[in-house]
């Protein structure tokens, strides 16, 4: 146990107590949900167990790391090869695959330091951590047998969050991965497109196609019975849909809502809160396969007694549901209807924007920004189908670079380029931002010197000039 004291300007110092063990801090002293893991777990090992076990995080971030030197060394790096990436160790199984080196080669490389368990144990669930055989070996996968891609043959590389390896791969990485569909979508726009202009890349971030309407509409289309025109107006929306989920289009509006009542309805009666379906990649996977089963048990509805729900039950519901809760949200009159009024990007300062105090938060908070994309959409601006449509995550910032001409590359921000709530550049990029535009990332000195509206010189105290 140590203790640090944070100090408080004007006020008491504010002392924390912080319990670590072998493997880590215990973050179930600061979790509650942590802490009911660790108070249910089960007690019959020998010994003292008080209110249950603590939880403990061990986790390579928490020792020190050459990251930083990592970064330098890729800047004065001359090919992708460089002995800079070794020592590049993000915590972050994901976000190592994403290292791409341009222009001498077309590569991509997963830097990360990745420990060897022992057998027992792959690092998913909490484990006994007084049983050795659950401990690291205090090896790391070795680097030259960490995922990496140079120059493939078809000329391109995509990441997106897939799945990197194989079966055959002789280490555990994660299960963790996308289930691939941000990543089919690029592929088939870039060997539709071939070679693709810096203009043409932006349209490619910017495709809002949803990739599990083409799968679930058919579906839709073919229910009956919807009653009164009131009702068939939505589903008319989408025989024409191109399936593509703008802020303006009224069709991806329709759909949405008929996809998050549709989640509820299959799966709210049977799962409990805390795990209601989000509706992102895992819940495409989950319904495609449930569609291909119209009476299987996950479409009945346990709530309702003497009755057995089918499919199309659910899906006519999901459906009218949908019109009755877009007249109430936003008009009686489907072709009023956009996806952007459903799909807002609140941005909201993590401190003083969530301070409750009105005025403190409509100066800090940039909000009411209607979006399209979505989830396992190239334009990846999530939602939580469990709790609303608002934006949840987006991307922080686009960027299309030229490696032929680095001067022509393009860039935007989600806000600006100042934290000060006060400056004309603290969120003058969103607009940009949400209408699909970008900026201009001028790279060799000349350009920037050019593209400069003002110059900042820090000079030591002791300079004569």
């Amino acid at each position: 146990m140590r203790t640090e004291t944070i100090k408080v300007r004007d006020g008491d110092d504010f002392v924390l107590h912080i319990r670590e063990t072998a493997h880590g801090p215990l973050l179930s002293d600061v979790s509650k949900e942590l802490s009911t893991v660790g108070a249910n777990a089960p007690t019959d090992e020998p010994g003292p167990r008080g209110n249950g076990y603590a939880v403990a995080l061990q986790w390579t971030a928490l020792q020190p790391t050459t990251t930083a030197d990592a970064v330098l060394g890729l800047n004065r790096a001359g090919t992708g090869t460089s002995s800079a990436l070794p020592r590049a160790t993000s915590p972050y199984p994901r976000r190592t695959w994403c290292t791409p080196i341009a222009p001498a080669t077309s590569a991509t490389r997963a830097p990360g330091l990745v420990p060897i368990r022992k057998s027992g144990n792959d690092g998913t669930m909490p484990a006994e951590g007084w049983l050795s055989a659950n401990d690291w070996t205090g090896d790391f996968i070795p680097f030259d047998a960490l995922p990496n891609v140079l120059d493939p043959d078809e000329g391109f590389i995509v990441t997106a969050n897939r799945a990197v390896i194989d079966d055959d791969y002789p280490y555990f990485l994660t299960d963790d991965w996308d289930f691939g569909y941000r990543s089919t979508r690029i592929r088939e726009l870039l060997e539709a497109e071939g070679e693709l202009s810096v203009d043409e890349m932006t349209s490619l971030q910017l495709d809002t196609t949803n990739p599990m309407a083409a799968t679930l509409v058919p579906y839709l289309l073919d229910i009956e019975d919807l009653g009164s025109s009131y009702y068939r107006d939505g589903r008319d929306l989408l025989r024409t849909w191109d399936f593509s989920q703008p802020a303006d289009s009224a069709a991806a509006a329709y759909y949405n809502v008929v996809w998050s009542n549709l989640l509820s309805l299959t799966f709210h009666d049977e799962l409990r809160e805390g795990i209601w379906p989000n509706g992102g990649d895992r819940w495409f996977a989950v319904v495609s396969n449930l569609l291909r089963d119209p009476a299987g048990p996950w479409w009945d509805d346990s709530e309702t007694e003497g009755v057995t729900e089918s499919r199309d039950d659910i899906l006519r519901q999901a459906m009218l549901d949908a019109r009755d809760e877009l007249t109430k949200r936003r008009a009686l009159d489907a072709d009023e209807w956009t996806r952007g009024h459903l799909h807002r990007l609140d941005l909201h300062h993590a401190t003083l924007g969530e301070s409750g105090v009105a005025p403190i938060e409509r100066l800090f908070n940039r909000d009411e920004h209607g979006v399209g994309g979505g989830p396992s959409i190239v334009d990846a601006t999530s939602w939580d189908a469990a709790f609303g449509y608002e934006v949840t995550a987006a991307p922080s910032m686009r960027m299309v670079v030229s490696p032929a001409d680095f001067d022509r590359s393009l860039y935007i921000n989600l806000t600006g380029v100042s934290g000060h709530p006060g400056s004309s550049h603290y969120g003058d990029q969103t607009e940009l931002y949400v209408n699909g535009d970008y900026l201009p990332r001028p790279f060799s000195r000349d350009a920037i010197v050019e593209a400069a509206d003002d110059t900042l010189i820090l000079k030591p105290a002791d300079a004569t000039d």
